[in-house]
């Protein structure tokens, strides 16, 4: 259940944290005109810009304008947080949710933006809890629409990867093992035959963002071909690896390390669905949840769950709308 990156990004993190909280500094501070503070009351509305508009209780009026600036500018927290107020003011709950949505989706923790879009989602019909889906603060996703090749193996892995960070030389000689040799590499032990079926099953719990046109993927026999390569690890956790450089799949481990032997056939069946059906949430970008019923928990606790076995079952509203989120957000790598 691991997602581990290739690199390390905490300088542009700290700056862009640095930037919301000057964001939030100029966007909560009154106009000052010549020295002194111009009241808001005493401007008029067509005079007003839209955070005026705002700070004096406006929000239907200032609609428009914070429409218009979060097209522009779609991974601007503040633009965001107050385009979700003045929706919210106006009764427009689909477009404040997907806008506090986006700013927890997209905006670092420790950004001031993050508790007032997740207090304001408490207020709104579905009570969304999205996670954040910075990965050591950068964005990933596929570009919305593509078709995904996805190539899993028949119980092979390359030795020596799966559950740690890989440099950029390893990962490029492990991609290069997996295209071109992956039919020579050693089987992982217990695995068993339909594991492979249990990977597809497990892939399916994300199907009704493939309905809502997010994605969509095929299955490839060559993994010269693929996108996404699955193989297999002994280890209790799946693990997901991003790429280095474009060109680079995303490499992926199904976990069958604790469906051993000792565990029944459905047991079995349902660890190795639902650890793939988390592994491929990373795999489309998603960074982990909190929410005890998300699928993209650290420590998935509903694992044996019957209710959940179902793939439209196994993704939760919060895994739903923070995919929704990061797909609406501009990307810092297009995998």
């Amino acid at each position: 259940m691991t997602l581990i990156l290739n690199h390390q990004s905490g300088k542009q993190l700290k700056s862009h944290i640095r930037k919301c909280v000057l964001a939030t500094l100029v966007l909560s501070s009154l106009v000052v005109c010549d020295g002194g503070v111009l009241a808001k009351e005493a401007l008029s509305a067509a005079a007003m810009t839209p955070l005026q508009l705002v700070q004096s209780g406006r929000y239907v009026q200032a609609l428009p304008a914070f429409k218009k600036m979060a097209l522009q500018s779609p991974g601007d927290a503040s633009i965001n947080y107050y385009l979700g107020l003045c929706a919210m003011s106006a009764r427009e709950y689909d477009l404040a949710e997907a806008s506090f949505c986006k700013v927890v989706a997209g905006t670092p923790p420790a950004s001031p933006f993050v508790p007032l879009a997740q207090h304001q989602l408490q207020l709104l019909p579905h009570k969304y809890a999205p996670q954040c889906a910075l990965t050591n603060g950068k964005l990933y996703h596929w570009q919305k629409g593509q078709q995904l090749k996805v190539y899993i193996s028949d119980g092979c892995n390359v030795p020596g990867t799966g559950m740690g960070v890989l440099s950029s030389e390893r990962y490029a000689q492990t991609v290069a093992a997996a295209r071109n040799s992956m039919a020579s590499q050693p089987m992982v032990h217990d695995y068993k035959q339909g594991d492979q079926t249990l990977v597809l099953e497990g892939i399916k719990a994300w199907d009704w963002a493939v309905r809502e046109k997010y994605f969509s993927y095929t299955f490839v026999r060559d993994p010269k071909l693929a996108d996404i390569i699955v193989m297999f690890t002994e280890q209790p956790n799946g693990c997901t690896l991003y790429p280095f450089a474009a060109g680079q799949p995303v490499l992926s481990w199904a976990s069958i390390g604790s469906a051993g032997g000792e565990n029944t056939s459905e047991e079995h069946a349902n660890h190795v669905k639902m650890i793939m059906a988390h592994e491929f949430g990373h795999c489309l970008g998603l960074w982990h949840a909190s929410g005890k019923m998300d699928l993209m928990l650290p420590i998935i606790e509903f694992v044996g769950d019957k209710t959940r076995e179902a793939p439209d079952a196994m993704t939760s509203e919060n895994d739903k709308a923070s995919l929704r989120a990061l797909y609406a957000l501009p990307a810092d790598m297009i995998l």
